[in-house]
């Protein structure tokens, strides 16, 4: 779909899409520009049901920064497993460039369901197999993205030696 809010998201806006021939086959709405993004992702793992792409406004500080993510909360790295929260070169929107790097990235990390990827200046990719779950990874990335923005700056005003989590340092 198009242009649509999650939390307004009605069943009949979630699309239906023939990945062959890139027809909508069911459900009421534009198919998004980013088709060819999404169907990069569907067809890297068959285990992907769920292509999230958001502009969530505190993993793009880091995306538009053209900086990875820290992924420093228990939940982001220790209960989702999401491993590095990389942010990809910047690459135009809709390009099939775009839509090629975000396959490679995908390939690299082999089976791997659940994804999130900063797309530099752009937004954030996430892959999952639920809807919910997708939606869940996005709103805990956020809440890391800004308490590494936070440890970051203590960082500068010298209150912290390198960034915190699970009690150990993990990066300085």
């Amino acid at each position: 779909m198009s242009e649509a809010w999650f939390g307004n998201l009605e069943a009949a806006q979630i699309l239906v899409v023939d990945l062959e021939t890139g027809k909508k086959l069911d459900g009421s709405g534009r198919l998004t520009r980013e088709i060819n993004m999404h169907e990069e992702a569907y067809k890297v793992n068959p285990k992907i049901s769920v292509v999230y792409h958001s502009h969530a406004p505190k993993s793009m500080f880091w995306g538009t920064s053209g900086l990875d993510e820290p992924n420093i909360t228990e939940i982001t790295k220790v209960q989702l497993k999401l491993g590095k929260i990389k942010c990809l070169p910047y690459r135009e929107a809709c390009t099939k460039s775009l839509a090629d790097l975000v396959s490679q990235e995908l390939k690299d990390r082999k089976d791997q369901v659940d994804n999130i990827l900063l797309l530099n200046s752009h937004g954030v990719l996430i892959t999952s197999n639920d809807l919910h779950r997708a939606a869940m990874i996005l709103e805990t990335t956020e809440w890391n993205a800004e308490i590494a923005y936070k440890q970051a700056v203590f960082q500068k005003l010298g209150l912290l030696n390198g960034y915190k989590s699970c009690g150990k340092t993990v990066k300085k």
